[in-house]
C-alpha cells in the first residue's frame, strides 16, 4: 500500500483554504460520543484568529452538545488534481439568537489553526 506524504500549511495557506471551502465538518462532545455533521459556514473574521458563522436550529442535537462542551472543532478542505488541503480549526463556541423561532448562529473564533496538504499516492 503507497504510503500518504503530506506537508505543513502556512497560515496563510489555511486562510486560502477556508475562503475556498463551502462546507466544514463540525465535530462537538455529546457526552461520551463524538458527534460530526457537516455544515454550511460563513467566515467574517480573517488574519491569525479567523471568525466561522455557522447556522443551526434552536434545538436539536448540536445545541446539547454545546451546552455540555462549548469547544468545537471544525474541519474544512480544499482538493486539487494531485492533493488535498485539509484545515483544522478549534476553538470556543458563542450562540447568538435570530428572531425567535428563527434558529441560532454559532460563531467559533479560531484559537488553534492548523493545516496540511496531503499527496496523493502515485499508483
Amino acid at each position: 500500500m503507497p504510503q500518504l506524504v503530506y506537508q505543513p500549511l502556512t497560515p496563510a495557506e489555511c486562510l486560502d483554504v477556508l475562503r475556498a471551502a463551502h462546507v466544514t465538518r463540525a465535530a462537538f462532545c455529546d457526552g461520551e460520543q463524538p458527534y460530526v455533521v457537516p455544515m454550511a459556514f460563513r467566515l467574517d473574521g480573517e488574519g491569525t484568529t479567523p471568525l466561522i458563522c455557522l447556522c443551526m436550529p434552536d434545538s436539536g442535537r448540536k445545541v446539547s452538545c454545546l451546552c455540555r462542551l462549548d469547544r468545537i472543532c471544525l474541519e474544512f478542505e480544499a482538493p486539487s488534481c494531485a492533493w488535498v488541503d485539509v484545515v483544522l480549526l478549534e476553538g470556543q463556541a458563542f450562540l447568538d439568537a435570530w428572531e425567535k423561532g428563527k434558529g441560532l448562529a454559532l460563531h467559533v473564533r479560531g484559537e488553534t489553526v492548523s493545516g496540511r496538504r496531503f499527496f496523493l499516492p502515485e499508483e
